[in-house]
């Protein structure tokens, strides 16, 4: 399980607890910190927009390399709601 903060410490941002996961099937927990909607995409796969204070699971099969992901509200990513997962 990799927790995923979307909105803190700034709200443009999403830190996550492991930079680094196994191939295969994982699961995100992503939870909204922070004051605006934000969803969570990788691997192809998108989260419904979350409210502040709401969480949700997205369970994907990630292949060995890097995977990109972000947030895919208008402007989000480009302020720098993006980021890459290491899979080993």
């Amino acid at each position: 399980m990799v927790n995923v903060t979307a909105g803190k410490p700034s709200e443009l941002k999403f830190t996550l607890s492991k930079k680094l996961v196994t191939k295969g099937k994982v699961t995100f927990r992503i939870t909204n910190r922070g004051a605006l909607e934000h969803d969570f995409k990788i691997a192809g796969k998108v989260t419904p927009k979350l409210k502040p204070g709401k969480s949700v699971t997205l369970t994907v099969v990630l292949k060995k390399g890097k995977a990109p992901y972000l947030c895919t509200l208008p402007g989000h990513a480009a302020a720098g709601m993006k980021g890459v997962i290491t899979v080993k």
